[in-house]
């Protein structure tokens, strides 16, 4: 980082991927890393709030607009694969994978007639899903030395 640079990091020419960026933490997350510099990749099953999200990256990175993909890691299986085919598309590289998506059943008890479909969909999201992405980042973020 250059001492002209007021910024507190310094994330030029780098690339995130946030999970579960539309909202809350991730898209804190997402915003922070282009406030530093990065080229972001922000992911969400809402367009609109996606949409607000990426409008505010674009304020705080002085331009920078993030891809966009909009999607659901419970109704598309290929969805992991599609935000790593997207990232190295549109940037070239993968230096950072944040898995932040994830939920709970609303449910939640035994009494429930449909505990282990839901339980399918928490564990799928929570647990699957990231390893799934993981993987598939894995040999991206090995090149560039990435976390």
């Amino acid at each position: 980082m250059s001492p002209s640079n007021n910024k507190k990091y310094d994330f030029s020419g780098k690339v995130a991927l946030v999970t579960g960026s539309s909202s809350g933490i991730g898209a804190a997350i997402a915003i922070q890393f282009a406030q530093y510099g990065a080229n972001v990749v922000i992911t969400g099953r809402n367009a609109d709030k996606l949409a607000k999200v990426a409008q505010r990256i674009v304020q705080v990175s002085g331009g920078v607009a993030p891809a966009q993909v909009i999607g659901d890691f419970l109704a598309d299986p290929s969805l992991p694969q599609k935000l790593v085919d997207e990232t190295i598309a549109r940037f070239g590289r993968l230096d950072i994978l944040v898995n932040n998506a994830g939920g709970a059943t609303p449910k939640g008890n035994f009494a429930s007639p449909n505990l282990l479909e839901e339980w399918d969909n928490v564990f799928n999201l929570n647990v699957r899903s990231v390893v799934e992405l993981t993987q598939l980042a894995v040999p991206h973020l090995e090149k560039t030395k990435g976390n």
